[in-house]
């Protein structure tokens, strides 16, 4: 479906904003495929009958189509709605053969001076023109003034970071003016059940300083930052990989306390042999984006944790892997070169994640507002809650019901989309 919204606004500064953002085919021999600039001397040729300013011009295609975003003013006097009306059908009789559709939305001077500044970041491997105009359309139904739309990925292809030769997803990042916070929930609500439809990672934050300036980094391990639950890849050595599976799952549903469950589970890895370790480590399969993401925020100096309810000895393992500066996980009790089955130490569930946090933050001397936090599980929520940026990561139902944020679609690589960052400044950074 080819689409262009027209967005009109009044601000404080000047009396009418209007956005502009126009989708259609680029096939050749289609008779719609007028492309960026024939599609600006349409916009501006039927524009140029009122006294306005452009104030921002942006192009970019999306899924082959070509999208132009226009922003304008009219700081002359305010508009009427007659006027508005005229200058939308003016740009409606322009642009009539091309196939497109017009949106319009309002912003009186009042919204624009309380408005809240957001920031939403599109993630998937397959992005549609016909996905990105329902955004829009979302976003204009919902009190909210679309300000700017721009691809993550340069160039419009899919870039692929030196290292690891990884191929990043696509991902666009949009602008906008919120008239109300009070809209928020029911904004975010239907801009997640229409991404879920099409498959896409969507994410909306407030876009204030501190959203791109984090410092710190803690991730859960196990089903996070490894594709395995490594307990669960103990007991198959044990010989009894059924039960505590069974127990890992509903621990990490929220139906069993975790303390609990992870008690059961290692008295059922008794008399297991400490040359298995070393084993189950090696195959260990480390989760999409994985590299790629600890090459980058390394080279950007974050600090890096790993708070773990698995073992220290595959966080240890992790660490000299991905460069991490922090490890906390539950210790493995080895007598004699056997698992005893016993607990030793301090059980690192869900609280104690969260406190880790808070500690690692306060000696670093690191706002909490500038933390990263990622998990799956329910003891994950704790931590996931307390960070800035909390991110629930392919995980249980639960969690990603009560998690601000969710990656369920792309890999772990999306975290730096979500700090803006493009392909480009990717491959720079992982060279």
């Amino acid at each position: 479906m080819n689409n262009e919204c027209l967005t009109l606004a009044a601000t404080p500064l000047m009396s009418l904003f209007l956005s502009f953002s126009q989708s259609v085919p680029l096939t050749e021999g289609n008779d719609n495929s007028i492309g960026s600039t024939k599609l600006l001397s349409l916009i501006f040729d039927s524009l140029s009958v009122s006294d306005v300013d452009v104030v921002d011009i942006q192009t970019l295609t999306i899924d082959k189509a070509c999208v132009v975003q226009v922003l304008l003013s009219y700081a002359k006097k305010p508009l009427s709605d007659q006027e508005i009306d005229s200058l939308i059908e003016a740009a409606g009789e322009s642009l009539c053969d091309s196939g497109c559709k017009i949106l319009t939305h309002a912003m009186s001077v009042d919204a624009i001076q309380s408005a809240e500044p957001f920031v939403i970041t599109l993630m998937g491997e397959h992005i549609t023109a016909d996905f990105t105009s329902s955004v829009v359309g979302v976003i204009h139904n919902n009190h909210s003034l679309l300000c700017s739309i721009a691809s993550l990925n340069d160039d419009m292809v899919k870039s692929t970071p030196v290292k690891n030769n990884e191929q990043m997803p696509f991902a666009y990042e949009l602008s906008i003016l919120l008239s109300d916070n009070s809209y928020l929930r029911d904004l975010k609500s239907q801009l997640l059940e229409l991404a879920g439809q099409y498959s896409i990672d969507l994410a909306i934050q407030k876009d204030c300083v501190l959203r791109k300036q984090k410092r710190l980094a803690c991730f859960d391990m196990d089903s996070t930052l490894i594709q395995a639950e490594v307990i669960d890849e103990l007991a198959k050595e044990a010989g009894v990989g059924q039960q505590v599976a069974e127990i890992t799952e509903s621990a990490m549903q929220g139906k069993l306390n975790f303390n609990e469950s992870f008690i059961k589970r290692m008295s059922l890895l008794e008399g297991l042999d400490e040359s298995v370790l070393e084993k189950v480590a090696e195959r260990l399969v480390l989760s999409d984006g994985v590299e790629v993401l600890f090459a980058t925020l390394n080279r950007l100096g974050y600090k890096t944790a790993i708070l773990s309810g698995g073992f220290d000895y595959f966080g240890r393992f992790l660490q000299k892997k991905l460069g991490i500066d922090y490890v906390y996980a539950n210790e493995l009790d080895i007598v004699e070169g056997k698992v005893t089955g016993r607990v030793t130490s301090e059980i690192v569930n869900g609280d104690k994640k969260a406190a880790l946090l808070k500690m690692i933050a306060q000696n670093e001397n690191i706002d909490l507002e500038q933390v990263i936090a990622v998990g799956d599980g329910a003891n994950d929520l704790p931590m996931l809650a307390t960070a800035g940026l909390g991110v629930a990561y392919k995980a249980k139902p639960l969690v990603k019901q009560s998690a601000e944020h969710s990656i369920n679609y792309v890999g772990l690589e999306g975290i730096l989309y979500m700090l803006g960052l493009s392909t480009q400044q990717i491959d720079a950074l992982t060279e």
